[in-house]
């Protein structure tokens, strides 16, 4: 029962180390994806897109 119950602790903690190194490495992803996504917004909000929103538009209708 011993040898049982501490293979069981043993399990818990690697699984628990696996568990805090996949939420330190989900973080990691989220924030990557926050720059990424204020840069393309920034992007977009900046005025040679605007500008060039409307050529794009219409080389997409005309085929171009």
């Amino acid at each position: 029962m011993k040898e049982e119950l501490k293979k069981t602790k043993k399990e818990e903690i690697e699984l628990r180390n696996i568990l805090n190194e996949t939420k330190m490495s989900h973080k990691k992803v989220q924030k990557t994806v926050l720059k990424q996504k204020n840069e393309l917004d920034s992007i977009k909000a900046s005025r040679g897109w605007k500008t060039v929103c409307g050529i794009r538009i219409l080389k997409k209708k005309f085929k171009i």
